[in-house]
């Protein structure tokens, strides 16, 4: 196989623990990796009048575009030289280099930029002086009361009604909507979309339109959408909608004593019991959260930290794919989802650009945090995170198969054990601190 020995390398150190590297390889070595895949692809042309593998090669090269040709040595070249040059320079990368091609014709050297986000300097603030109080916990019987009301409302049966629709009833709805200058929106239009007189509807007038009426009545109305709307790229706007009532229900609401024995339980009192611990581990993992958050941010408010702009980038396409996730599993995709919101996917990363830094700059602080103190990870702790995660993906319906090739990854372990040290990071930073 080729090497790439005789690459030239120009360094450039930039700003934000960035460096460049323009990288030039010669057409030398670009032609002995043309070579190489000829010869490669000579092994398996069957060219009249020659034995397998003893075409010559200029009659192989005619069985292959030559753009494509150049593509499979760039696809080689590039990967292989941007590691040599790395190595050369003893360069520690963190993710993937922002390439940009310079020179790239058919004999003449390759030339390449290769910007690299590098681990930052840290310049560690004391972080063993911070002494933040954990927030109290405190949980009133209004939350608990609330809790109570929203399960009354989840827990509820309906009634179907001849009558008109009164305060508290449910209303099942057909809606069709318009533009002002009377253009059907397509993608605004629902069936047997519950209404409740009264409730708190995302479309106010609403309410105030269905009392009184009934099943088969039509009524049409212009609402003005919320600023906050988002479905349809319409916030703000008068839309004209065109309503069929179907259905008008009464709704029955349980007792407390029959809540709680759909919920499994004889008495009241252990329903609210259970609601009063359910409710404070939860403001309590909340206190934990805000608290966390409160001393990596005095650690960091007390270090510096230059984090550089690809990882960046990197961090906000990663926040940008959990929502798009999130987004497919409500049946949506982020190109459709940018078009009702008339955003462009720059416009929409820019506002993950302060969250993507913090994210950064909180795990750098940690992982200074884990190096002063000698935090370590064994190989029995990433085999049990491995496993929990496991049975995670199984339980979220994943195939065993899928689940191993993903944990077969070369950098899965790494990943696991880097979320390990920064969990013990925090750990010891909370201990020191309490």
């Amino acid at each position: 196989m080729t090497n790439l020995k005789n690459i030239k390398i120009k360094r450039e150190n930039l700003p934000a623990a960035t460096v460049k590297l323009t990288i030039t390889v010669p057409v030398a070595d670009w032609n002995s990796f043309e070579e190489e895949i000829l010869e490669n692809l000579k092994l398996s042309l069957n060219i009249p009048g020659f034995r397998a593998g003893k075409a010559p090669q200029n009659l192989v090269r005619g069985q292959i575009e030559e753009d494509k040709l150049a593509q499979e040595v760039l696809e080689r070249i590039l990967p292989l030289s941007y590691g040599e040059a790395v190595k050369k320079e003893k360069i520690k990368p963190i993710g993937a280099p922002r390439v940009k091609i310079i020179q790239f014709e058919k004999g003449k050297d390759f030339k390449y930029e290769a910007e690299i986000a590098l681990y930052p300097e840290i310049k560690l603030g004391d972080y063993k002086k911070i002494k933040i109080a954990k927030p109290k916990v405190k949980l009133d019987k209004k939350d608990v009361d609330r809790e109570l009301s929203l399960l009354i409302k989840r827990f509820a049966d309906f009634k179907e009604t001849k009558k008109n629709a009164l305060k508290d009833n449910r209303v099942l709805i057909d809606f069709k909507t318009q533009t002002e200058k009377g253009e059907e929106i397509a993608d605004f239009n629902g069936q047997n979309e519950p209404v409740v007189i009264g409730g708190d509807n995302l479309i106010k007038d609403f309410s105030e339109k269905l009392e009184g009426k009934k099943a088969g009545d039509k009524i049409e109305f212009v609402a003005t959408l919320p600023k906050d709307f988002q479905k349809t790229g319409l916030a703000g706007q008068k839309v004209k909608f065109l309503i069929e009532v179907k259905s008008v229900q009464e709704v029955i609401e349980p007792t407390m004593k029959e809540l709680a024995k759909k919920l499994g339980h004889e008495k009241e009192e252990e329903l609210r019991e259970k609601i009063t611990e359910y409710l404070s581990g939860q403001k309590e993992k909340q206190a934990e959260n805000e608290w966390e958050n409160m001393l990596v941010e005095k650690v960091a408010a007390k270090s510096k930290v230059e984090v550089a702009p690809a990882l960046v980038e990197q961090e906000q396409e990663r926040l940008i794919g959990q929502i798009s996730q999130d987004l497919a599993m409500q049946g949506q995709t982020l190109d459709a989802f940018l078009a009702k919101v008339k955003s462009t996917k720059d416009e929409f990363a820019a506002q993950f650009k302060a969250q993507a830094e913090k994210n950064l700059t909180f795990s750098f602080i940690l992982q200074a945090i884990a190096d002063k103190e000698k935090i370590s990870v064994s190989d029995k702790e990433i085999e049990v995170a491995m496993q929990k995660e496991k049975m995670n993906l199984k339980m979220q319906g994943h195939k065993d198969e899928e689940i191993e090739k993903h944990q077969a990854e070369d950098s899965h372990k790494q990943s696991i054990s880097s979320h390990l040290k920064l969990d013990k990071a925090l750990a010891k930073l909370k201990e020191i601190n309490v």
